[in-house]
C-alpha cells in the first residue's frame, strides 16, 4: 500500500511539472523565444513559474482586476527594473490645480470607446509619451467620435522637456 502511495505521488509530480513545462512551452512559443543553453531554459522556466503563481494567487481572490501572462514574465526583477526610467519632475516646475469634486460620476472610457488597444513601448523609457498620447486620442474620440491612433514617437523624437527614451514627463 505503501508503494501505491508513493507511486501516485510521484506520477501527480510528474503531471503537474509537466503540465507547467507545456504551459512555459506554449508561451514561450507564443512570444517567439528561444534559449541557448539548457542552464538558460531551466532559468527562465523559474522565472516564469515563480510569475505564474503569483498570477494565479493573485487571480484566485475576488479583485476588481485580473492579471495574465506578458512578454515579460520570463524576466527577472532587474531586467523589468532596468527598463524603467522614471525622472523625477522638479518640485519648481509643477503646477498643482484644485479640482472640483462635487460630481464623482464615474465613466469607463473603454466601454465608450474612447481607448485603443494597448501599447509596447518595448525597451524604451516612453511610458510619459505612450500616457500623454493616450489621453489625446480619448479627448480626440470624445469630442469627434472618431478613434485615432497617435505617434508616440513624434513625442519622444520631438520633445525638448524630456528624455526620449530615457524618461521624462
Amino acid at each position: 500500500m505503501q508503494s501505491f502511495i508513493a507511486l501516485t505521488l510521484a506520477a501527480t509530480a510528474m503531471a503537474v511539472e509537466s503540465a507547467d513545462h507545456f504551459k512555459f512551452m506554449k508561451w514561450v512559443s507564443e512570444h517567439g523565444r528561444s534559449y541557448a543553453t539548457t542552464h538558460e531554459y531551466e532559468f527562465r522556466l523559474g522565472e516564469f513559474l515563480n510569475k505564474d503563481k503569483l498570477i494565479e494567487e493573485h487571480n484566485a481572490n475576488a479583485t476588481s482586476f485580473t492579471l495574465g501572462h506578458n512578454k515579460m514574465s520570463d524576466w527577472t526583477d532587474w531586467e523589468y527594473l532596468n527598463i524603467l526610467t522614471h525622472q523625477p519632475m522638479p518640485e519648481s516646475e509643477k503646477i498643482y490645480v484644485d479640482l472640483d469634486e462635487t460630481n464623482r460620476a464615474t465613466v469607463d472610457w473603454r466601454n465608450k470607446g474612447a481607448v485603443n488597444a494597448i501599447k509596447d513601448q518595448g525597451q524604451c523609457g516612453s511610458c510619459w509619451a505612450f500616457s500623454a498620447v493616450a489621453a489625446l486620442e480619448a479627448a480626440h474620440q470624445i469630442k469627434t467620435g472618431n478613434l485615432l491612433s497617435f505617434a508616440e514617437q513624434e513625442l519622444v523624437d520631438c520633445s525638448t522637456q524630456n528624455y526620449g527614451c530615457n524618461g521624462g514627463w
